[in-house]
């Protein structure tokens, strides 16, 4: 069974996911707000709010 990701290596994920993350709530919400909370809610980090 695998290690789940340190705290570093998860944080490291993230940024590099943001970058799809945001536009793809963006096109399915088309509001800022909304896609920004999505993006932090998917990515694990919680509201942005």
């Amino acid at each position: 069974m695998p290690r789940p990701p340190t705290d570093e290596q998860f944080t490291e994920l993230v940024h590099a996911s943001w970058a799809s993350l945001y536009p793809t709530a963006y096109l399915m919400l088309g509001d800022h707000a909304d896609s920004t909370r999505m993006a932090y809610s998917e990515s694990g980090l919680g509201s942005s709010a």
